[in-house]
């Protein structure tokens, strides 16, 4: 009788989890997800008219509900995002785009600028079920296929404070994208509550067995 109770116990307890990590997984789905984009390289540029040269960081933060889609391409539109170089850093204004296109013939990793939005664009067959809502990378560009960069027309990323950052050369950029992190903590916490409840279930119904 004991251990039946135990059976159903634990039966109770594999619902109630699987419930939870439904609830989990539909909340961050109806909330959607904060996705970080961040784009690592070596080169050089400008900040209005100081240059720079060495290792900088682009970073993007946007919410995946955000995503739209056409012509074979994915777009995050209008997110902030930072820059930074050496002891550098500096908050970007919310007019930066990340792109990801399916493109085998041209396979490039890098940056685009215009009048109206600057960011960075993915296009490789790689990329091919990449839709920008999911964890992705690290990859890394080399040589040709870093797609040509900023111009240093004045028209680069733009900070608050009226500062132009330009980018002008790459030797390498590594591209990741990385969700929230409160729900991979509330997902890896969820999993580690219910191996413990499992391991206590299991010692109990030795317990009762001996």
């Amino acid at each position: 009788m004991k251990r039946s109770i135990l059976c159903s116990g634990t039966r109770r307890i594999l619902l109630g989890f699987a419930a939870a990590a439904l609830w989990l997984f539909m909340g961050t789905a109806a909330r959607a997800a904060s996705m970080t984009y961040t784009f690592t390289g070596v080169g050089n540029g400008t900040v209005d008219t100081t240059t720079w040269s060495g290792s900088f960081t682009f970073v993007f933060t946007a919410d995946t509900s955000n995503i739209t889609s056409g012509g074979g391409e994915f777009f995050q539109r209008n997110i902030a995002g930072t820059f930074s170089e050496g002891s550098f850093s500096a908050a970007l204004v919310a007019n930066n785009s990340v792109v990801v296109n399916n493109d085998p013939l041209n396979p490039r990793l890098g940056f685009f600028n215009s009048l109206f939005d600057n960011g960075g664009t993915i296009q490789d067959s790689s990329f091919s079920t990449y839709h920008l809502d999911t964890p992705f990378g690290p990859v890394t560009g080399t040589g040709a296929n870093l797609l040509p960069t900023l111009n240093g027309s004045g028209d680069g990323f733009t900070t608050p404070g009226g500062d132009t950052i330009e980018l002008l050369g790459m030797t390498s950029l590594t591209f990741s994208a990385t969700p929230e992190p409160s729900t991979l903590v509330m997902a890896s916490a969820l999993f580690g509550i219910f191996g413990g409840v499992l391991a206590y279930k299991r010692r109990q119904w030795k317990t009762v067995a001996a």
